[in-house]
């Protein structure tokens, strides 16, 4: 047995066989990926950060059918110019330590995301022009402009809120994010335990935790503690789950899920979520300066043969930039598959006669699959592509520099809003991770930021699909599909659902172990 199977083992025995301690049913998750830092502001990736989902909470909480609900906030008013928002906190919220959540612990979260300064809070420091108590349990935001992103942006994992006390926790560490980074300091269900072995994180119910208002309790025989254990490699992850080691494994690729259900040993979990794949062209590079050799690529990909043969049908194909789920989706467009059309453009635009730089994460073998492809398809182009296979920090950190001509990129949308798209993929300040292609257009920043402050539905609408109108003459990316959530679990574990909007974030408070 691996040392980490066994280290886990070993640990659920000494408690069945502490005297006076009940042995707690343990959900076992096996993740696809190294997880940490447990810091939301500056974890790269929502996946990451799964493993402490549950131990955090944020103001307010994004609803199934769309729209938002409470969560650490009972409730919230705006003033009529929408300048000024105040959100009345839930009472008797402790966090982990004991602390009362309050209006302290909310400003400080949203000054800490604000010094930090990274992804989304980027969008946080021009918005929010001033957070203030109002009362011990309310907070007031005056921000900068209106804007109809501020609760979506207060539903992202990011804006969890955090015990302030852990700003004294290390010595020339103000906002805590060395602590954080390996901890929890949440006012969720569960909380990490320290000191966990490389690879497995153990969390257990915190003591202060209750039930949000509104929620329903949770359910009786459900699960009082969680393991999470990083298995990289998909197919022993499959097989773990197979084996009973585990009961959930996340993101299988199709190949996994395909031999989990001839194994009948798993059911599958499947919803579409804000995830997505794109062919990113990095607009800063001399190769990739044609609009007429992007266009040729995009005609020269058969998206749909990507998702039927490739990733087996767990994937939909993406008209972007903004899905079905968002105002302004109605002007998407996908390049047809037409290889006549693709020679044609490709002879006519200026090429470098140099290899072009192809990154992309080796995360799973249909990741190998989809480059290998793009590069088989595109020789007949006259286009010699090398691919390079990299490591997901060693592929970050090229995105960030700009060291490639090509990338394919994976995308997590954070919340329900275009502006989680538009002010990323297109944003000329986020270029490297958040925009891979570099992009920058004048004319689409300004539609952007008219569309950021607009309240009027309509209007706004009006203003997000004229800025894509924009954005597919110029073509940053071949858009290429939007990923089907899929997880896979043993078939006695019930209660599983899939938030569109969140995920990662298993319900495990409504999860349970059944016969």
């Amino acid at each position: 047995m691996a040392r980490s199977g066994f280290l886990a083992l070993l640990f659920a025995a000494l408690v069945a066989f502490v005297p006076g301690v009940a042995a707690a049913d343990t959900l076992r998750v096996g993740l696809s990926t190294r997880a940490g830092p447990f810091d939301f502001a500056i974890a790269p990736a929502a996946d990451q950060t799964l493993a402490v989902r549950a131990a955090y909470e944020t103001l307010v909480r994004s609803a199934p059918g769309g729209g938002y609900r409470n969560g650490l906030a009972a409730r919230w008013t705006t003033s009529r110019d929408g300048l000024v928002w105040t959100f009345q906190l839930q009472p008797g919220r402790r966090f982990a330590s004991g602390r009362a959540v309050d209006a302290k612990a909310v400003i400080f979260t949203l000054d800490r995301l604000r010094a930090i300064g990274r992804g989304n809070a980027s969008m946080l420091n021009d918005l929010i022009a001033s957070a203030q108590p109002a009362g011990t349990n309310a907070v007031r935001l005056r921000l900068t402009h209106p804007s109809p992103a501020l609760l979506a942006l207060l539903s992202d994992r990011m804006t969890s809120i955090i015990d302030p006390s852990i700003a004294n926790r290390i010595r020339g560490d103000r906002w805590g994010s060395q602590w954080l980074a390996t901890r929890t300091a949440g006012s969720g269900r569960f909380q990490l335990q320290p000191g966990s072995q490389r690879g497995i994180h153990i969390l257990t119910q915190q003591p202060y935790w209750q039930p949000l208002k509104g929620d329903p309790r949770p359910s009786a025989g459900g699960f009082d503690r969680l393991i999470y254990r990083e298995i990289v490699d998909p197919t022993v992850r499959r097989l773990a789950l197979e084996k009973g080691e585990i009961d959930i494994a996340f993101l299988l690729p199709s190949q996994e899920q395909k031999r989990l259900q001839r194994s009948r040993r798993g059911v599958l979990h499947r919803a579409p979520i804000l995830a997505f794949n794109n062919l990113a062209f990095n607009l800063q590079s001399k190769a990739m300066q044609d609009v007429r050799l992007r266009r040729a690529i995009g005609h020269a990909i058969d998206v749909e043969g990507i998702i039927r043969y490739i990733r087996g049908g767990t994937a939909l194909g993406f008209a972007g930039p903004v899905p079905p789920s968002m105002p302004g989706h109605a002007t998407g467009r996908r390049f047809a598959y037409n290889l006549a059309m693709a020679r044609r453009l490709a002879a006519q635009s200026h090429k470098t006669g140099r290899p072009l730089r192809f990154i992309y994460p080796g995360v799973s073998p249909e990741t190998d699959t989809i480059a290998q492809y793009i590069q088989a398809t595109l020789k007949p182009l006259g286009l010699d592509v090398r691919i390079e296979r990299l490591s997901v920090p060693a592929y970050l950190d090229r995105m960030s520099r700009g060291s490639y001509d090509m990338v394919l990129q994976g995308a997590v949308i954070d919340f329900n809003d275009p502006s989680a798209i538009m002010n990323a993929w297109f944003e000329p300040t986020r270029a490297g991770i958040s925009n891979p292609a570099r992009y920058s257009n004048p004319k689409v920043t300004a539609l952007i930021r008219q569309s950021e402050r607009e309240m009027n539905p309509a209007r706004r609408r009006q203003l997000i699909e004229q800025a894509a109108r924009l954005t597919h003459a110029d073509v940053p990316y071949v858009y290429l599909s939007q990923t089907v959530m899929t997880i896979a679990a043993r078939p006695n574990i019930k209660g599983i659902t899939i938030d569109p909007f969140d995920a990662l974030n298993l319900p495990v408070g409504q999860m349970q172990r059944g016969k």
